[in-house]
């Protein structure tokens, strides 16, 4: 027979078991402010142009912080990604700062624009990759010809697989935000054959979703399901 004793140890030790739960739960929903460094290993310089991504949201770098101040909660996963270097993927544990170092990191890509005559061949030998590639994307929302001839000129001189990748990436991003579906998905493809990127392979399957391409679209996110995913990829992959 039970007493009410008994029920009452038995209602607190609940009580107690689910309010544990859901202090856990909280304590996993609060996002905090990390900083995030991106450096080059060999000369410690700061590179400011990367890519920084947590769950989908991007983070651009902060001047006055001098990092890529993110927010972010236990579980959710970094991305830092750049056109010189391999995309780095980090779970975020706790609330420390986080540093990348980047192995044989490009010297000319730590190039401004310098104030030389074009006569002048320091000048003409300059790297405006990642000028171009920044003003395509600043001009994507705006004026789709001018975001196109950005990339145009990103793709003329001779550059690393990566980087023409990344160029063929960013045509389709226009041309998807421009509703012009066909032309995005022949880029996104583009871009995969010269450099496997599972951002760009999601994106191409959504791409195909829009063009009314559901067979292409289906096979796409099936074969991302047989990949590693981050949390987030794979909630967007099944949704697709």
């Amino acid at each position: 027979m039970i007493s009410k004793k008994d029920i009452l140890y038995f209602f607190i030790f609940l009580f107690v078991s689910v309010s544990a739960q859901e202090i856990n739960t909280y304590s996993q929903e609060i996002k905090t402010a990390i900083k995030v460094v991106v450096k080059d290993k060999n000369t410690s310089d700061i590179i400011k142009n990367a890519e920084v991504f947590i769950n989908g949201k991007y983070f651009i770098y902060s001047e006055v912080s001098s990092n890529y101040l993110i927010t972010a909660k236990n579980g959710d996963q970094l991305r830092v990604s750049h056109p010189d270097f391999e995309t780095v993927y980090h779970n975020i544990n706790s609330e420390e700062d986080i540093l990348v170092l980047v192995e044989d990191f490009p010297e000319e890509t730590k190039l401004k624009i310098p104030i030389y005559s074009k006569r002048d061949k320091s000048y003409r030998n300059s790297d405006f990759y990642h000028q171009y590639l920044d003003s395509a994307k600043f001009y994507k929302k705006k004026d789709i010809d001018k975001s196109l001839s950005f990339v145009e000129k990103s793709l003329k001189n001779k550059q690393s697989r990566q980087r023409n990748s990344a160029s063929y990436k960013t045509l389709a991003a226009i041309y998807f935000y421009w509703k012009q579906y066909d032309l995005a998905v022949s880029n996104y493809k583009l871009s995969i054959q010269i450099k496997e990127d599972t951002s760009t392979k999601i994106a191409l399957g959504n791409a195909q979703f829009l063009l009314k391409d559901f067979t292409a679209s289906e096979k796409t996110y099936t074969e991302l399901v047989k990949q590693k995913l981050s949390d987030y990829e794979r909630i967007i992959v099944l949704e697709g």
